[in-house]
């Protein structure tokens, strides 16, 4: 079975997306699809990691691999297929594939690689120690997304508007989206906040 749960960081908001499970299995193949996260996003490194912990900043690093050839489209259009697979050896393989362009890239990681017992037991222990602070991180997490998710969708409105107001509408939801980039690690509060910000300024600014 597989000891520890194995996934990748989805790069932008520092969280851990599970592809294996913990306790799986194995031998075991499983496919994830995810999309892209900003617009015209041509390339993304994938970096896999194990454990149990909600960031991957508090999970053991086990390899990364970068895909190419993904179509410039905006963000979401993108599609990547990302396989975990683990032989009956414990030989586990990462690969993606990009459908629209046909591109594919893999990386094979061998035990030497992956957690060790002491690793293993410490990682687990840590796990029960920090279960609500993970919890927080989770919500944090959530408050993130959903701010994220609105400003892309009001950005992808205004670009349906007379050029005018445009540019006014654009300037704003830019502003908003360099403060994301720059403050991905910030409170839930924060997040709420700059979402409840957002929502007064549109509201405005269709009438």
């Amino acid at each position: 079975m597989a000891a520890f749960a194995i996934g990748i960081d989805l790069v932008h908001d520092g969280s851990l997306s599970v592809i294996i499970k913990r306790n799986t299995s194995i031998p075991v193949k499983t496919t994830k699809r995810f999309e892209t996260v900003k617009d015209f996003q041509e390339r993304t490194i994938f970096n896999i990691y194990e454990g149990e912990r909600k960031m991957v900043k508090d999970n053991h690093f086990v390899g990364s691999f970068t895909i190419d050839g993904i179509p410039p489209l905006p963000r979401g259009f993108g599609k990547i297929e990302e396989t975990f697979e683990i032989d009956e050896n414990g030989i586990f393989k990462a690969s993606a594939y990009v459908p629209l362009s046909g591109t594919r890239n893999s990386i094979t990681i061998t035990n030497k690689s992956r957690l060790s017992k002491d690793d293993a037991i410490r990682l687990a222990t840590e796990a029960a120690r920090f279960r609500q602070e993970d919890e927080a991180h989770e919500i944090r997490l959530a408050a993130f997304n959903s701010f994220e998710r609105r400003l892309y969708d009001i950005k992808r409105q205004i670009g349906t508007l007379p050029e005018r107001k445009q540019k006014i509408g654009k300037s704003y939801v830019d502003t908003l989206t360099k403060w994301l980039d720059e403050n991905s690690l910030a409170k839930k509060e924060d997040f709420e906040e700059k979402k409840a910000e957002l929502e007064e300024f549109w509201r405005n600014f269709q009438k």
